[in-house]
């Protein structure tokens, strides 16, 4: 019984300690510039900047749609880079307006 109750109370103040450094790094956001500020909320709602791979523009059915999700991507580049020849035999490259 003692170990179970050492580790709640180790427990308790872990997560106290991690509320006391949210909420004082909470409170430091009033004093930065607006650039500082939203790093700073990304950080602290852990939101991630950067995706794996960059979505990007193609033409289905005659239609421009934005392909987004990773598997998805691939393919169309499989597709663009490896697969698809245009007329003169060449493989036809995706230009910088097709990647976002």
């Amino acid at each position: 019984m003692e170990f179970s109750k050492v580790q709640e109370e180790v427990v308790n103040l872990v997560k106290q300690a991690g509320y006391d450094y949210w909420l004082a790094e909470c409170n430091k956001l009033a004093g930065l510039g607006e650039r500082e500020k939203w790093k700073a909320i990304n950080r602290l709602t852990n939101q991630m900047s950067h995706q794996r791979v960059q979505p990007i523009k193609t033409v289905r059915d005659g239609e421009t749609v934005y392909v987004f999700d990773d598997e998805e991507i691939v393919k169309e580049l499989e597709n663009q880079h490896i697969r698809t020849k245009s007329n003169k035999g060449a493989t036809r490259h995706l230009s910088d307006e097709d990647i976002l």
